[in-house]
This record gives structure tokens, C-alpha cells and sequence, in this order.
């Protein structure tokens, strides 16, 4: 029986440990009324060489996102460009050590809510 490389056990431990950290956030009990951040914010927690980060972007700053025109994204909307808004978020939002640029593992668009029905936003979440 191979085992596998060393480099790969620990990226793919490393991988497990944001997917749980990131969950673990996603899982914490919500507030009435409560948002996973406010407008025009951002916070990154910094573990180890890691960077987990949860960034508010304003729709304004996205292209091609609003189908209506309207300045908000509703859950349709954000669930049919969800893969483009990640791409424009990876194109203009870089976090270096050094100079060398960090790689993003995984990336997840979400309304601002994290209660009740979701409703129409002029912003949403990037983690």
C-alpha cells in the first residue's frame, strides 16, 4: 500500500481545517435581524500562514450582476452570478506576504442575512 506524499497530506488537512473553520462561522446563532457583516466592512483572522477573510461588497462595485438595474442583488440574482462575482472579487481584492500572492481555496458569495427569508441587498458577503 503507497502512502500518500507528506505536502499532500498537509494541504489537504489544511483545506479540511478553512472548510471547518469557515462552517463553524456560517453555524453561529443568529440575532434578530442579524448580518454576517455590515456594509463596507471587512475582517480577516490570520492563523498561522492562513488568512480566513469575510469582506461586504457593495453591488455597485460589480459589473453585469444586477439583472434589473435596481442597485440590489436578490437571492436569484446572487445565485446566477455567483461565479462571477467571485472572479471579479479574485481580479480586484489581493492579500500579499512579502510580496508573494496568497492562493484562495475556497470562496463563497452570500446575502447578508442570516436570518429569516432573504432579502434584496445593495451589498453582499465574500468569504
Amino acid at each position: 500500500m503507497k502512502m500518500a506524499p507528506a505536502s499532500l497530506v498537509a494541504g489537504t488537512t489544511l483545506v479540511i481545517k478553512r472548510i471547518i473553520a469557515t462552517s463553524c462561522l456560517l453555524m453561529l446563532p443568529a440575532l434578530g435581524n442579524a448580518h454576517l457583516l455590515p456594509k463596507q466592512n471587512a475582517t480577516m483572522n490570520v492563523v498561522e500562514k492562513s488568512a480566513f477573510l469575510v469582506v461586504s461588497v457593495p453591488v455597485s462595485a460589480l459589473q453585469g450582476v444586477d439583472d434589473n438595474g435596481d442597485g440590489v442583488l436578490s437571492a436569484t440574482e446572487i445565485q446566477k452570478h455567483d461565479a462571477d462575482i467571485r472572479h471579479q472579487f479574485a481580479a480586484r481584492f489581493r492579500v500579499t506576504d512579502e510580496g508573494q500572492l496568497g492562493a484562495s481555496v475556497l470562496t463563497w458569495v452570500l446575502p447578508p442575512q442570516t436570518d429569516g427569508d432573504m432579502l434584496d441587498s445593495d451589498y453582499v458577503i465574500v468569504m
